[in-house]
């Protein structure tokens, strides 16, 4: 998520691949957070391509409450947060039989994260520009 704007879409997606490995290895979980993260590193291109600007890809900037504001890295957090826990949820259950148990697990696993992330963005990220 924190990966600057103008890294290349292949690069983003080798990362989530290698991160999601190693959450897989220490979790036991073998292959679903690869996944996920694999998924939400794909989709980041997407997203990223439509909500910023050319001037993000020519600063180098990273997405962030201190270069893009609150709203906007609410929603990039929201988006991605909300992309990863669906794939790793349902690949988890491999299947729909508790799909409206899943989908409150979604919901409830991507506010509590969205919060944290917001949380970590205010407590340790100042703004560049003072």
């Amino acid at each position: 998520m924190a990966l600057p704007f103008n890294t290349k879409p292949w690069i983003v997606v080798l990362l989530s691949f290698v991160t999601g490995g190693f959450i897989d290895t220490f979790t036991t979980t073998p292959g679903l957070h690869m996944a996920a993260t694999t998924m939400m590193g794909y989709l980041r291109g997407f997203y990223i391509k439509f909500a910023a600007s050319k001037d993000d890809f020519k600063a180098a900037n990273k997405p962030g409450i201190a270069s893009k504001g609150f709203f906007w890295f609410f929603i990039y957090a929201l988006f991605l947060t909300l992309s990863h826990h669906t794939v790793l949820f349902f690949l988890e259950i491999y299947g729909f039989g508790e799909f409206f148990h899943t989908l409150l697990r979604i919901s409830l696993s991507t506010a509590m994260s969205v919060l944290l992330i917001l949380l970590g963005q205010l407590l340790f990220y100042r703004n560049d520009k003072n």
